[in-house]
């Protein structure tokens, strides 16, 4: 019941999901890969 608490255009994807991504979710996750790794080596 509670799960579908969420503001629109929101969504909480799994494994299972069909969505495409949206664009430049790539790059996002390429930066945010960047960041992780310089955090993680400080």
């Amino acid at each position: 019941m509670l799960n579908e608490l969420r503001p629109n255009g929101v969504a909480q994807l799994n494994l299972y999901d069909n969505e495409v991504p949206r664009p430049g979710s790539e790059a996002l996750m390429i930066l945010m890969d960047e960041m992780n790794s310089q955090v993680a080596t400080a």
